[in-house]
């Protein structure tokens, strides 16, 4: 059975929020992907040996599920295997690896810009604009590599500049060149990973940032850590995702029940 870790959807906000929201997730992502599961084969082509004399064939596990994102009829999922596209109308699916040029097959997040080209977290990034794969360093003038940390986490903002959240807690702003953010005025808490789990721009551009010490919220100046901000409901958030108004929806990892929707 395909593991369902989190999901963005693209459908009309539904304005009850809990079990009901959940079960519109889960029931989005298992409608395409459970009744016939991913084979480990890569839809690509074999890659031939230096000797030329024994071709190569990459398999990977696209059932793995760590985000998932509806776009149209079709549901766009983020696995360890690669980038699995389903068509939800004739339940056939195609998937994408390292050899359609990710920079990963281990794939852990998705998002959209306002043109509808989809965004992913392949340890680097990489765009897919419904022709072709770009991986951000492949762009002119950027250089992913000169990072040597992992990226963990990606969201665009109006102008589709685009935020970048590491594995070692810090965020990147580039909108033509990296720019470093002012992290969170907080204390390091020992032993405990800052790693950004996921970032969010809501529909005032607002930039939410969650990891394991906690949910911040950036108005481009300064950082305020969501215990502070009047109503923003407690729990354990591991995961925050955007609809198509603009609206976040909080995932309470601790009660998978429970689902905030925040605007």
């Amino acid at each position: 059975m395909n593991r369902i870790l989190a999901a963005v959807f693209n459908v009309t906000l539904f304005k009850k929020c809990g079990s009901l929201a959940v079960a519109i997730i889960i029931a989005a992502a298992l409608s395409g992907c459970l009744s016939n599961p991913v084979s480990e084969t890569t839809s690509s082509s074999t890659t031939s040996s230096i000797d030329n004399k024994v071709d190569w064939t990459t398999y990977t596990d696209g059932n793995t599920v760590g985000q998932v994102f509806a776009k149209e009829n079709n549901l766009w999922a983020a696995t360890e295997g690669g980038v699995v596209e389903w068509n939800m109308a004739t339940g056939t699916y195609q998937k994408y690896t390292t050899s359609d040029g990710l920079t990963s097959n281990n794939v852990s997040g998705i998002t959209q810009d306002k043109a509808g080209n989809l965004w992913f977290v392949t340890g680097g990034v990489t765009e897919y604009n419904g022709k072709s794969w770009q991986n951000l360093n492949d762009i002119p003038d950027i250089n992913i590599d000169s990072l040597t940390i992992g990226v963990t986490a990606i969201a665009l903002n109006n102008k589709n500049n685009i935020y970048i959240g590491m594995s070692d807690g810090s965020i990147y702003f580039f909108n033509g060149k990296y720019q470093q953010l002012k992290g969170p005025d907080e204390s390091p808490t020992s032993g405990i990973s800052r790693e950004i789990e996921a970032l969010a721009v809501d529909k005032n551009n607002n930039l939410w940032s969650i990891n394991l010490e906690g949910i911040q919220r950036y108005n481009g100046k300064t950082w305020v850590d969501s215990q502070d901000i009047p109503g923003f409901p407690q729990g354990t958030i591991s995961f925050v995702g955007v609809d198509k108004n603009d609206d976040l929806w909080f995932q309470d990892s601790s009660d998978f029940s429970t689902t905030f929707w925040f605007f």
